[in-house]
């Protein structure tokens, strides 16, 4: 019998020379993830495992899983427990439990063989939903990070297409955070598969945008590759390489013809034609994949038939246990169908997996009526008898589940489905919980009395979905289900429950902006007598008034907060009590102490709630920061960080707390002490908002201190988790603010328009609310915005470009427009701010205005602020210059100067450098030792010509700032393209600089050329740059 496959791997050399070289670049510590798609057949599986191979020769540690379809489901993190126990196997349990940090309990979650004797059962309790995946995501980065700080890593998932939730979104995570390790993440998905409203298709979206995370003057991060089908060359190769001989050139012919190049088919007809002749084969897809099944013994076909109810892949136990052949038949019927490359061996879980999805496919739809439904009533039946057979936990359950409810024995699936709910939630996959909870109401109305069957009631069933579907992200189907909820509550008349669905529903409307949630708050409000008062009246109180603190009801949103007070210590609802008093500094008109944090921490700890707890510290550090009370703020910050770290709960509340005190280490100008502690924190692994928060302040301080790639860095790895997260305006703000500064630094006045539009976006988007809410995030944010136009309107008075003056001129105006309606006096910084406002509008109208920038640095001084007081210092200087004061201009300079050293502010320092050479002013320090202090940003300056340059290089910047090339400032000069490129190569060294048009912007920013038109310098045949 002719052999299925080819030993020879085929064709793809393309293909491979991209994958090998992700694997050099992840080997060198960048880090690389490559998603390889295709038709089912194509030929992705065996590309990847000749590239693991190639992998495993060079030293790599190779991880592979798969993900498991059940007829539309995926096992909860399938690929992840199989490359795990693989693992396991190949290095002991206890040296995988050293790789997870000490982290058993959580490891022991997904591969309970790991367990050690002091674990503990998992709890899908409220704690577990509100952080476990996030702690399970950042287990396997922290598990893939161990192996890679010992020998470079390829991790392999395969099948995405039948990925669940949980697996999509690790999948996800892993991409992101990857980046800068030694490790390649290869994933592989069946194009055909994904057709529209398919799940992966939004991830594929995403993935797409990491691609150009790196920039275009790298390799990209995350490579796509599609693989097309083979050509005549190729299957003409694979032919051979599977006969052994050079083929005729009929039989090439008619394989080509009825494959189109799917290498899979390939193999199928070749192989049928050494059976008999590929024209004896049906042209029908399913014909032409069961002839050579049908061509097996008759055991061997039966053992095929009951795998392919099992699943893609099937474990030997299982198989053996449904299928009840003695040994001796079982092992031949297994033989034949891996012999002749039907089934494979996963050597990894024991098991069986079939070579193509298609050739399973095609057997349960050739089985006979009824024949499924028996088939998988014995999966079921074995499962339940001994779990173990895959596994035990929530894979047992997510598999009984699945085989009762294929069978569709309702009775007997609803218990096994409410099961494999809770199941799921206790290992984190809670968007497969909902899944089961979803199928359990869909049961419901086929069991007679269901209830007592279930243990719950049909709302309670409801009432959980709804918890694990917020907790999934999957707000929208949560909503869905609280309509659904909300009509069994009403049947039912009980008031309390309708109160709490409608408390819920009002949170999924707030969270999906389909609406401001006030309709249903106060319909729960209503249904909650007033008298007696009780518990749930006081929760859906201050529900209400979150509700309303979304709107410009302050007044009444702050009345429900005091009611549900009232309520609260009225009845001893102490925690809802804490709660209430954790919303109350958010509705201060002004910025006030934080007591009732301060009230809230005493409940928590009458309570010995540590969540509670730690979130009184995270309030209380977060309050004292908006009051720029920065040594309150860390004083606070740290006694919540030694409290989570003895709580064990670093990795969550410790970040928030963490992330507020560097935040205030920042603004005091500690900054040494804030990116000590910053490097410690991410250490920790953070995810989510937690992680986006800490990159944007990685982000502000390494922009501070000069090290642009860094800022660029952090900014583009905390961009990545905002989109994924649902974020409010203190995220979103702070981090378009930091985009303006890094585009700034990078002169590329077309990313500033970009931001700037993306600033006033975010500000109107909280128009029609009240403004107070923001003005702490959005008073920054416009003052970066304005700064940005006042740069974009210099460069293009400089370039004489008009329409892009135009163009700045009324951004700055859209900005002020917004400012004039912000409430400035509500922030305690907002007058600092007022007056950056003032001072860059001013700048951007070509009216230099010491006064405004006076007010900011006094105002930003007396707020404790070095940094942002000693760069309204230098605007002033420059202001001055401008008006020609050189002597107050001087003053200043120096007293920037001597801030910026006592700060590390190299950035600044390089910015004080260049106006001093501009004004032909002194700086205290010496040159060579400011050099090298300002590091990445530093200049070569001294008295004598403006920044060092020689009389030749000013006039090769004057043309780099009109935009001439090489060539024609050789022209241009009379000098040689090699002598151009050198004096061109010696500015952007002297300058600090790495690319011409930083160089241009540094030239228009310091006004070099004012008393000439540059575009007059250039040569006759070139039209000037007009930036955008």
């Amino acid at each position: 019998m002719t052999r299925l496959a080819s030993s020879v791997f085929v064709g793809r050399a393309v293909e491979l020379a991209r994958l090998e070289g992700a694997l050099r670049r992840a080997a060198d510590g960048e880090g690389a993830g490559v998603i390889v798609g295709g038709e089912a057949g194509v030929g992705k599986t065996r590309l990847v495992e000749e590239t693991a191979a190639r992998a495993a020769a060079a030293g790599h540690t190779v991880l592979a899983g798969g993900c498991v379809e059940l007829e539309g489901d995926g096992l909860p993190l399938a690929p992840v427990v199989e490359a795990l126990r693989g693992l396991a196997r190949r290095i002991g349990p206890e040296a995988l439990a050293r790789l997870a940090g000490g982290r058993r309990d959580e490891l022991a979650r997904l591969l309970p063989e790991v367990a050690g004797p002091a674990t503990s059962p998992a709890a899908a309790g409220e704690d577990v939903q509100g952080h476990g995946i996030g702690r399970l995501f950042d287990l396997v980065l922290g598990v893939v990070e161990a192996l890679a700080a010992e020998q470079p890593v390829l991790f392999v998932i395969e099948d995405l297409h039948w990925a669940d939730h949980s697996t999509r979104a690790l999948a996800a995570f892993l991409l992101r955070n990857l980046r800068g390790c030694r490790a390649t993440l290869v994933l592989t998905y069946r194009a055909d598969g994904v057709g529209p409203g398919h799940p992966l298709r939004t991830f594929l979206a995403e993935s797409e945008r990491l691609r150009w995370v790196a920039g275009s003057e790298r390799q990209r991060w995350v490579e796509r590759i599609e693989l097309a089908r083979f050509g005549r060359a190729e299957v003409t190769e694979l032919v051979e390489a599977i006969l052994g001989e050079a083929p005729a050139d009929d039989l090439v012919d008619a394989v080509m013809d009825r494959s189109d190049g799917n290498a899979f088919f390939v193999e199928e007809l070749v192989c049928a034609a050494g059976a008999g002749g590929v024209d004896t084969i049906s042209p029908t897809l399913r014909e032409a994949l069961l002839a050579r099944i049908e061509a097996l013994p008759a055991a061997t076909r039966h053992l095929l038939r009951v795998a392919a109810a099992g699943g893609q892949r099937v474990e030997h136990r299982l198989l053996a246990a449904v299928l009840g052949l003695p040994e001796e038949q079982l092992w031949d019927a297994l033989r034949a169908a891996v012999a002749t490359g039907v089934l494979m061996v996963a050597p990894a879980d024991d098991a069986y997996c079939f070579r193509h999805a298609l050739t399973r496919g095609a057997l349960r739809h050739e089985a006979l009526p009824g024949e499924l439904s028996h088939l998988h009533r014995r999966y079921a039946q074995a499962l339940e008898a001994d779990p173990g057979l895959v596994g035990g936990g929530s894979r047992a359950a997510a598999a009984v589940a699945y085989h009762w409810y294929a069978a569709c024995d309702h009775l007997r699936a609803l218990p096994a489905l409410l099961t494999a709910a809770r199941a799921a939630a206790g290992t984190f996959a809670f968007a497969e919980a909902l899944r089961h909870y979803e199928r359990a109401l869909a049961s419901w109305d086929e069991v007679p009395d269901a209830a007592e069957r279930a243990g719950v009631d049909h709302l309670g069933v409801l009432e959980a979905a709804i918890a694990v579907a917020k907790t999934a992200g999957e707000l929208r189907r949560g909503l869905d289900l609280t309509t659904q909820a909300r009509a069994e509550a009403a049947r039912l008349g009980d008031p309390v429950r309708q109160a709490l669905v409608l408390t819920e529903q009002s949170f999924l409307l707030r969270m999906l902006g389909h609406s401001d949630g006030v309709e249903e708050a106060r319909e729960a409000v209503r249904l909650m007598p007033a008298e007696p008062p009780t518990p749930t009246r006081a929760k859906v109180l201050v529900s209400l008034g979150k509700a309303l603190s979304m709107i410009p009801r302050r007044a009444a949103a702050l009345e429900a907060i005091e009611e549900a007070l009232a309520v609260a210590r009225a009845t001893g609802a102490r925690r809802v009590e804490g709660k209430a008093l954790m919303s109350t500094a958010c509705l201060a008109s002004v910025w006030t102490w934080p007591e009732d944090a301060r009230l809230g921490r005493e409940i928590a700890q009458e309570l010995g709630d540590d969540d509670l707890l730690l979130s009184s510290y995270t309030n209380e550090s977060d309050t004292w920061l908006g009051g720029c009370r920065f040594d309150e703020a860390i004083a606070a910050g740290r006694e919540g960080l030694r409290l989570a770290r003895r709580l064990g709960q670093e990795r969550n509340h410790g970040l928030l707390i963490a992330g507020n005190v560097v935040e205030a280490l920042f603004g005091a100008g500690r900054w040494d002490e804030a990116e000590k502690l910053l490097a410690e924190t991410t250490e920790l692994g953070p995810v989510g908002i937690h992680a986006l928060f800490l990159e944007q302040l990685r982000g502000d301080l390494a922009l501070a201190r000069g090290r642009l790639d860094e800022a660029a860095t952090a900014l583009a790895a905390a961009e990545g988790t905002l989109a994924y997260r649902y974020l409010g305006s203190q995220y979103t703000m702070p981090l378009l603010r930091l985009r303006i500064e890094v585009d700034l630094r990078r002169a590329q006045p077309g990313a500033l328009a970009d931001g700037v539009a993306a600033a006033l976006a975010a500000v109107r988007a909280v128009e029609t609310f009240d403004f107070t809410d923001v003005v702490r995030y959005a008073a920054p944010l416009l003052a970066a915005a304005m700064g940005a136009t006042a740069e974009a309107a210099g460069v293009a008075r400089a370039l004489r470009a008009r329409d892009d003056l135009r163009r700045a001129l009324e951004a700055a105006d859209r900005v002020a427009a917004l400012a004039a309606e912000m409430p400035f006096d509500r922030a305690v910084s907002g007058e600092a701010c007022r007056a950056v406002i003032a001072g860059e509008q001013a700048r951007a109208e070509s009216r230099p205005d010491p006064r405004a920038w006076a007010s900011a640095a006094k105002a930003w001084a007396a707020l404790g602020v070095p940094y942002h007081s000693a760069r309204a210092r230098y605007r002033r200087a420059e202001a001055l210059l401008a008006i020609g004061d050189r002597s107050a201009a001087g003053d200043e300079l120096r007293a920037a100067a001597t801030a910026a050293d006592a700060l590390g502010a190299h950035l600044l320092r390089h910015d004080l450098r260049l106006l001093a050479a501009q004004g032909r002013l002194a700086l205290p320090g010496s040159a060579d030792e400011l050099t090298a202090a300002e590091g990445e940003c530093g200049v070569a300056t001294a008295d004598g010509p403006p920044l060092g340059l020689t009389a030749r290089e000013l006039d090769v910047l004057r043309l780099v700032a009109a935009g001439s090339t090489n060539p024609q400032i050789a022209t241009a000069l009379f000098i040689s393209r090699k002598t151009a490129s050198t004096h061109v190569s010696n500015i952007l060294g002297k300058l600090g600089v790495t690319t011409r048009g930083e160089a241009a912007a540094v030239a228009h920013r310091l006004r070099l050329f004012d008393g000439t038109d540059v575009a007059d310098t250039a040569v006759p045949d070139h039209r000037p740059v007009t930036r955008r």
